[in-house]
């Protein structure tokens, strides 16, 4: 049975596919040191010095995009050494300061890589100095640093895009929402909102033209004929023909297309099903009988291009798009589905650890969940600690994760525009390793 698992937008970190090598080499161990400095990790002890009183500030949430380094204006009084032996796996190091009460308090380091930390004669070491995340001095008192090896195996992979034709890899605009579609020197542009209220334009393929829409006005009014309606919009197509949307009947939700010649004779009339998304916007060709529709229901909008047959009603569909309405979606059965409702989703994933040898730790199991900020999604202890970053994808609303067998889990990320999905491979190469506790003065 597969486990999920859903977050929401309150922690941060950085995007990276490749989890950089962890490599040893440099510290020139040899059998005795490695002996040494195993009964050093057990002794390990962090120095601090005597400092003033300290305001005490309340714990931040995870912010550092890089991994941080000693802040050049911290107190030297409050610098706090840390020294530990390397987890003996190769790839990236998260480490973090907790409080006595186990809340993290700093993200001292995140996938950083071996050179990142000054080699000692028993082991390695990096200095904290005394501060939270956003800066602020913390309390006196009893703080453990510990953390996580970031085996180089883990993976993240893209898998598929779900819900939005227009986005079909990286490169693609998206967008979420479609306002208005019109006909300019021959080409279909698209008005649609991308993360900000005020729309952008785009081509038919979804390609961004420029930042701001300037949307033309097709047709003034809509003339005043006996076969029409309640007309909802129009616009001028081949010979000077009009293309008007209309209600197919008084006070009736269902839309009829109706193409009236020059001297304003009823060319064609076609009526829309009535559980087909209706349309809502036209776009006529000035060189042949085409339109675009711009349709919408409850369940998702549309955009079709109908060619139609000289002098008859009939007509082909030569291009369709959907965007589907997914805000409230899930997973089933490895799927996305969209239009879900209020469903209770696990938050977290348990994964087994890779016994750290040096350490002796009875602990087997860690506990999973994710996280995203603006930076992109990654995956984090349940207690807060980065571990490995997934994407880079911005503006992220959602991010749900599933466990797909024992060694990998699915991320499913949702920007408002598009579902997609991610692999993350060998998860299970996480190693536990404990600086011990400090006392800050």
């Amino acid at each position: 049975m597969s486990s999920e698992v859903e977050t929401s937008r309150d922690a941060t970190h950085k995007y990276l596919f490749g989890i950089p090598r962890l490599r040893f080499a440099p510290l020139g161990m040899t059998p005795k040191l490695q002996f040494a400095s195993l009964i050093a990790f057990v002794l390990i002890c962090c120095t601090t010095f005597a400092q003033d009183s300290p305001t005490p500030s309340p714990i931040a949430s995870l912010a550092p995009a890089e991994t941080p380094s000693p802040s050049p204006s911290a107190s030297p009084a409050r610098s706090v050494r840390l020294r530990f032996v390397p987890p003996p796996m190769e790839g990236t190091i998260s480490l973090g300061i907790f409080d006595e009460k186990g809340k993290l308090v700093r993200v001292l380091h995140r996938e950083a890589k071996i050179d990142t930390f000054s080699a000692e004669a028993d082991g390695l070491s990096t200095t904290w100095d005394g501060k939270n995340d956003v800066g602020g001095d913390l309390p006196p008192g009893k703080y453990r640093a510990r953390g996580y090896a970031v085996g180089q195996d883990i993976k993240a992979q893209h898998i598929a895009y779900f819900f939005n034709d227009f986005v079909t890899d990286q490169k693609s605009t998206r967008f979420g929402n479609i306002l208005q579609i019109w006909y300019d020197n021959g080409q279909l542009r698209i008005a649609a909102r991308r993360f900000k209220e005020e729309p952008s334009e785009f081509d038919i393929n979804g390609k961004l033209i420029t930042e701001d829409a300037s949307i033309p006005v097709k047709c003034e009014e809509t003339p005043e004929l006996p076969q029409i309606v309640d007309p909802i919009t129009c616009d001028f197509g081949k010979d000077e023909t009009l293309w008007v949307l209309d209600h197919a009947e008084k006070d009736s939700p269902r839309i009829a297309i109706r193409q009236f010649s020059e001297t304003k004779g009823l060319l064609r009339e076609v009526a829309v099903a009535t559980e087909d998304p209706q349309p809502n916007d036209l776009a006529a060709s000035d060189t042949e009988d085409r339109i675009y529709l711009l349709e919408e229901n409850d369940a998702m909008q549309r955009l079709r291009s109908l060619t139609f047959t000289a002098g008859k009603n009939d007509y082909k569909v030569d291009f369709e798009k959907k965007i589907v309405k997914q805000e409230d979606f899930t997973i089933e059965n490895g799927k996305p589905i969209p239009r879900a409702g209020e469903k209770a989703l696990p938050k977290i994933i348990s994964t087994k650890l890779v016994t750290n040898p040096l350490l002796g730790d009875t602990r087997s199991v860690v506990d999973l969940r994710i996280g995203f900020d603006n930076q992109g999604s990654f995956i984090q202890t349940t207690d807060g600690l980065p571990l490995c970053a997934v994407s880079k994808t911005p503006n992220l609303v959602r991010v749900l994760m599933t466990k797909n067998g024992e060694k990998s889990a699915d991320v499913w990320e949702d920007d408002r525009a598009v579902v997609e999905q991610f692999r993350v491979s060998n998860i299970d190469k996480l190693m536990a390793f404990d600086c011990g506790f400090v006392e800050l003065k």
